[in-house]
């Protein structure tokens, strides 16, 4: 397989990719290939590793710009009436965007996802030096007159919603930008464009007291025991579907509080995407039917900031250490494959979000319980943690937020309880203030008769 490697030159570092090939007679010898960057090199590795395979020497095809003595992958040399459509022109920002190494396999997927049912089936074979900004503006204020595509088919048809609109701006925009950057046009048309405003909802969460009923009604012992941990510990869902035993740290001797590791997150990715992003993979499981173009894995979250330790309670802690031994000896007894996974099916296989919020749909339905999505349970411990000790940094922390801005906006609901706390307070304060005043005024009459009765 050719390799990329980096030489110091003085414009700056040259990136080659350097391929290892046979003379007739047996001998080795390399042929190095220049190229404009690191991301041009990774674009270009494949078709040149696959030359080696074969033997041949990679011959840089004509289509192809040099500039300087480097090959400028993705970058074919036009002519003066070229045409290029959106469709073409957003696959290409699509691949060069995951070469640079700056999208992981889900952000491309809703990429794909995007173009292929909100832009190529309207504007797709739209030539793109044809478009001005009203024409954008008319596409976009036509959107919401379509039908959204539906997951489900048994689903309710409804209306590409304000914020599908904006999630197609935010992939057009910077594929324009790509396009003005490699010279295609001479503007961004998209930049002057005006977005549908947003109505933000509250995320509907259950009060202290119905998360306390809700658990108290579960009679499924490992979903309860997962809902416990995703409130104590604010766990996003693949970060609890994805524990492993080795993630849970018991009470020690010296007395540090038990703690899960939050250090991966199952998750299921196109492995296409997977190959074609920097997407790193601890783990891939194996494949329930055959050619699945997707796969379940373990990989490494996405930002610095999701890799934490969180505190959880003592009692909280015993129970894992329960369902650890349990599971443990129900695997072995029945010859299941151990994946180590702290919660799983009972054939060892990994537990999906769609399995878990089935289940957590069911609870809600069987007991009569206010309806609220899985992931509300993860604010409610949020709120919960915020009440208890108003302490925003700590919460951030155990939120695996880069930034507290996030936390207040989106996951702190301030309950009624804590607002009718913060009048009783006030009140407090006021009728200690009135009390300081009373004793003044008191104190001031005594003094003036004491000054009185002296004079006299």
């Amino acid at each position: 397989m050719a390799m990329i490697v980096p030489k110091e030159r003085k414009r700056g570092t040259v990136y080659y990719l350097v391929q290892n090939l046979r003379r007739e007679d047996g001998t080795r010898y390399q042929h190095w290939i220049p190229c404009e960057s690191f991301a041009d090199a990774k674009l270009l590795k494949k078709e040149v590793s696959a030359a080696e395979a074969r033997n041949e020497k990679y011959e840089i095809p004509l289509e192809f710009q040099i500039l300087g003595t480097g090959v400028k992958a993705q970058i074919p040399a036009l002519e003066a009436d070229t045409k290029i459509t959106v469709q073409q022109l957003v696959l290409m920002y699509i691949e060069h965007h995951s070469a640079l190494g700056l999208w992981e396999a889900a952000t491309r997927g809703i990429a794909e996802s995007i173009s292929k049912n909100y832009i190529f089936p309207y504007i797709g074979s739209n030539l793109i030096h044809t478009i001005r900004t009203r024409d954008l503006q008319a596409y976009y204020d036509d959107l919401p007159n379509h039908p959204a595509v539906q997951m489900r088919k048994s689903a309710k048809p409804k209306p590409i919603s304000n914020r599908t609109v904006r999630e197609i701006h935010k992939l057009l925009r910077p594929a324009f930008a790509y396009a003005v950057t490699m010279g295609y046009i001479d503007s961004n048309p998209v930049l002057n464009v005006q977005l549908p405003r947003l109505n933000k909802k509250k995320r509907k969460q259950w009060t202290f007291a119905e998360v306390k009923k809700a658990f108290q009604c579960c009679d499924d012992p490992t979903l309860l025991l997962m809902l416990k941990l995703m409130f104590a510990a604010t766990l996003r869902t693949g970060e609890l579907t994805g524990l492993s035993y080795e993630d849970v740290h018991y009470r020690t001797k010296d007395g540090k509080r038990p703690y899960i590791s939050v250090k991966k997150e199952l998750a299921r990715l196109s492995q296409k995407n997977i190959e074609k992003t920097k997407t790193e993979v601890y783990f891939t499981f194996p494949q329930l039917a055959p050619n699945q173009k997707t796969a379940m894995v373990l990989k490494k979250p996405k930002t610095a900031s999701s890799v934490r330790n969180i505190y959880i309670p003592d009692d909280l802690s015993e129970e894992l250490r329960q369902h650890i031994a349990k599971q443990k000896k129900e695997m072995e007894n029945n010859g299941f494959p151990s994946y180590d996974l702290l919660f799983c099916h009972p054939n060892g296989n990994p537990i999906s979000d769609s399995t878990l919020v089935k289940r957590f749909k069911h609870l809600i339905r069987d007991h009569g319980l206010r309806e609220v999505d899985l992931y509300s349970l993860r604010h409610s411990g949020a709120t919960f943690k915020l009440t208890m000790s108003h302490d925003i940094k700590a919460v951030q922390g155990d939120m695996g937020h880069t930034s507290s801005e996030m936390l207040l906006e989106i996951y702190s609901t301030i309950t009624d309880e804590s607002r009718q706390e913060l009048a009783d307070h006030t009140d407090q304060f006021f009728k200690a203030l009135d009390e300081t005043e009373q004793d003044g005024q008191q104190t001031t009459k005594k003094t003036n008769e004491d000054d009185t009765n002296t004079a006299d």
